[in-house]
Order: structure tokens, then C-alpha cells, then sequence
């Protein structure tokens, strides 16, 4: 998880967590953080309920757009794009049907 949240293409991460997990959301904000982007970390159990998490998810996101639009852009050429699949597992048509149609592009 942290992996995603340091990517280049990701400018900032909000960590939702229900505050009682076995890999807490606060050790995957403290890997991401060396990275220099604002890493945000809620608790359900903390903030008081799912309700009350959102609202404050919703402030919180709205701010990280602003601050991510301010960021310049780099373009490149398509060529340099990668693109990586795994299946999920989710069933066994999965990787017959999402997996062909990513690799197509």
C-alpha cells in the first residue's frame, strides 16, 4: 500500500481506516510521508462513525484537489506509458475478460 500512495502520479493520500486493522493506516502514512506529499490518516472509531468519517473525508479531499491542480503537469508520449494487469481472483472468467481487453491498448 504504500507503494501506491508514493507513486509520482499520486500528489497526496487520504488514509480511511476503522482503527482497530493489524497493518494500521498510521505506519502506511509514515512510509508515504519521506516522499513530500500531504498524507491525511482518519479513524472511524476515532472520528465517531462511518457518518461523520465521510464529512470529513469529503473536506479533506476537497482540499487535496486544490492542491493538486496547482501541480504542474508532464507530458509523454503514449510509448512511455505502462501498463500492468493482475487478476484478481475475483472469479475464473476474470482474467479472460478485463485482463485481453487491458493488454489490447
Amino acid at each position: 500500500m504504500p507503494g501506491f500512495g508514493s507513486h509520482p502520479n499520486v500528489s497526496a493520500v487520504l488514509i480511511v481506516g476503522l482503527g482497530c486493522e493489524q497493518l494500521s493506516p498510521k505506519e502506511i502514512a509514515k512510509e508515504i510521508a519521506p516522499t513530500g506529499k500531504r498524507v491525511d490518516v482518519l479513524s472511524i472509531q476515532e472520528v465517531g462513525g462511518t457518518g461523520k468519517t465521510v464529512s470529513q473525508g469529503k473536506k479533506i479531499v476537497r482540499s487535496m484537489l486544490e492542491e493538486g491542480s496547482k501541480l504542474d503537469r508532464e507530458a509523454i508520449p503514449l510509448s512511455e506509458l505502462i501498463l500492468g494487469t493482475e487478476c484478481g481472483g475475483s472469479d475464473y472468467t476474470s482474467g479472460f475478460a478485463s485482463n485481453p481487453a487491458v493488454d489490447m491498448l
